[in-house]
């Protein structure tokens, strides 16, 4: 999914097709964008809206198979998409953002092989340019903001300490702003590893950014709940929750914990896999979001 500027886009699987496919609009009155899609083993993934050099909208998004992904721009004007010039032959490179013409991009090593031509991390590509490394390594989530801040999250998980407990992790939330080093700690929370896929206790993911904020999900796999965080992304201050008046992340009871979200302004836009039923995008609302203490 992505939203900027009163638009909203997203992809969604065809089963009947076997493809996915792009569509703008939320509800009943989202339409194609006449973009082919993916057929058979290739996948669309990490849509995103941004601004060519003219500040003109455009979408962005990464295309290939699960070995290997390049990235794309989607014109409005034109209705046509190309493969941007940031894209090396071979190097698998997804998570796209345009902002103002410049190009963010995730880059992975693959092969042992392709390691040197292809290193990992996050990647910003202005027209003209080399393209510059910002982080070495490729966060679980992260954002740019067209100031020039970037947002992540990053785990740290300790070593096992053998008596069956699990290894202890912490979760966090970081700013930085590109061009200087070192970054400020935003949040952090605490968990315990117990096996490969699962964790006890909150972990921090969907990190996004949006007029002075740095938005983030808190999830709890343990009992099947999330929250939807924020903080000022300027200054210290103090981490806020989407309040329960009109709260669209509810646990066992409800809605299924948020998997994904983004936000537009007042706009907040998340996919959920209610219990017992199939996927689907949801709105907050009635109302704009209130955000508490």
């Amino acid at each position: 999914m992505a939203a900027d500027d009163g638009r909203f886009v997203f992809f969604w699987e065809e089963v009947d097709l076997d493809r996915f496919n792009l569509f703008e609009g939320y509800g009943p009155g989202a339409v194609s964008l006449g973009v082919p899609g993916a057929d058979g083993p290739l996948e669309l993934a990490d849509v995103h809206l941004g601004t060519d050099a003219q500040r003109q909208p455009v979408l962005a998004f990464s295309y290939g198979t699960e070995e290997l992904s390049d990235i794309y721009r989607y014109d409005f004007r034109t209705r046509r998409e190309t493969r941007l010039s940031s894209s090396r032959a071979h190097c698998d490179e997804a998570g796209v953002r345009i902002l103002r013409g410049v190009v963010y991009f995730e880059r992975y090593e693959g092969s042992q092989r392709a390691r040197r031509r292809c290193p990992s991390g996050v990647f910003a590509k202005r027209p003209g340019r080399k393209e510059r490394r910002l982080l070495r390594a490729v966060p679980g989530s992260w954002d740019v903001s067209p100031q020039g801040t970037i947002a992540f999250e990053r785990q740290i998980v300790g070593p096992s300490p053998g008596d069956g407990s699990g290894r202890r992790g912490t979760s966090e939330v970081r700013v930085k702003h590109i061009g200087r080093r070192g970054s400020r700690l935003v949040a952090s929370t605490r968990f315990r590893v117990l096996s490969r896929d699962f964790y006890k206790g909150p972990i921090f993911a969907g990190v996004t950014l949006d007029e002075g904020f740095v938005y983030w999900l808190r999830s709890d796999e343990d009992s099947l709940t999330g929250d939807l965080l924020r903080n000022r992304i300027g200054a210290k201050g103090r981490t806020t929750k989407l309040s329960s008046e009109g709260r669209s992340f509810k646990g066992r009871g409800g809605l299924g914990a948020a998997e994904s979200f983004v936000v537009d302004g007042d706009e907040i836009y998340y996919y959920s896999v209610p219990l017992s039923t199939n996927g689907a995008i949801f709105k907050v609302g009635p109302g704009p979001p209130q955000f508490d203490e």
